[in-house]
């Protein structure tokens, strides 16, 4: 059976396989991933107030990456060349799978870069992981094989 767009997708989805590469490298502590589409919607008004047509005002891609600290540390590297800032890094694709007995979902993003970078740490965390905001700078390429 194959899934298609609109299809209710089984329960037992795990995702599984998660990559990222920044500067070329394969980030392997990585261990979430979420993607937010959005669109503005206007309508245009007649009489009374009543909506007579609607066009999109701006269309909204947004996505977010958990990374362990070590991963960070590669990032850090990477960003030397910028004066170690991640937020003048260039552009990197994200991609992510899931496997199922029906076939496998993945996700691409061509480019994303990162926006907020928030390092917040408490005394005993077993491992430190780090949220990184990222804007999608190019479409995301859906699949289902």
């Amino acid at each position: 059976m194959s899934v298609k767009p609109g299809d209710v997708l089984p329960q037992s989805l795990s995702f599984e396989n998660f990559t990222a590469n920044v500067m070329g490298r394969e980030l392997i502590k990585f261990s979430e991933f979420s993607l937010d589409y959005e669109k503005e919607v206007a309508f245009k008004l007649g009489k009374g107030g009543e909506p007579v047509s609607w066009s999109v005002k701006s269309y909204k891609r947004s996505a977010k990456m958990k990374v362990q600290l070590g991963e960070l540390k590669y990032m850090f590297q990477a960003a030397i060349a910028m004066g170690g800032d991640l937020l003048k890094l260039p552009p990197f694709p994200v991609t992510a799978s899931a496997e199922s007995e029906d076939g496998t979902f993945k996700l691409t993003i061509p480019a994303v870069t990162i926006t907020k970078v928030p390092l917040s740490f408490k005394e005993s965390d077993d491992t430190s992981e780090v949220e990184l905001d990222l804007a999608v700078t190019s479409y995301p390429i859906i699949t289902f094989t």
